[in-house]
């Protein structure tokens, strides 16, 4: 079990999804900007237990219908305050995430994002009331553990591009894991 909400965040592959999985991660997040919904259907096809979360922009908010027909995810949002507007007219069943980077300098290893995730009923655009602090880390960082240990933060992790079909390098993001599993 891992001592932190994950959010994995960036998945475009199988590969990814099943190794983030694989650890406990909360989360998977599909932005519609970089994978398509065919081949999200087909990722979370070969996934249990973890909650999908789909991110949408203006220029794909028109697939709103077909993403909660298809995929049915657990939750679906923006960064848009606009986006989000149009997302509320359309769902009423399960959760609207919004993401919003908090204020961070250039010099900033990791950087702390919030997500508020609410039932639409209640959902707010300006309101941060219900909001959940990420980091969101490089698995390379040094100071990663000590920073957790300072923190009640959760966690955004990235995926990254295969090697080739079905093969990358998990070496850093292992470490990682080591970290946020409780012993």
């Amino acid at each position: 079990m891992l001592k932190r909400n994950v959010i994995a965040s960036g998945i475009t592959n199988l590969t990814d999804a099943r190794y983030f999985a694989s650890y406990g991660v909360d989360y998977l997040l599909f932005d519609l900007r970089e994978i398509g919904i065919n081949d999200i259907m087909a990722i979370t096809g070969w996934l249990e237990g973890v909650k999908i979360l789909i991110k949408m922009n203006e220029e794909n908010i028109h697939f709103i219908d077909e993403v909660l027909v298809r995929i049915s995810p657990f939750a679906i949002g923006s960064s848009k305050s606009e986006c989000l507007r149009k997302i509320l007219q359309y769902t009423s069943d399960g959760y609207i995430f919004h993401i919003f980077p908090a204020d961070t300098s250039e010099n900033t290893k990791v950087v702390l994002t919030h997500v508020d995730f609410v039932n639409p009923d209640t959902f707010h655009i300006d309101s941060q009331s219900t909001t959940q602090a990420f980091l969101e880390v490089n698995p390379t960082e040094e100071d990663i553990a000590e920073f957790l240990n300072k923190s009640e933060a959760g966690v955004i992790l990235k995926g990254s591009s295969e090697i080739e079909t079905g093969l990358k390098s998990f070496d850093n993001m292992d470490l990682l894991f080591e970290i946020l599993e409780e012993s």
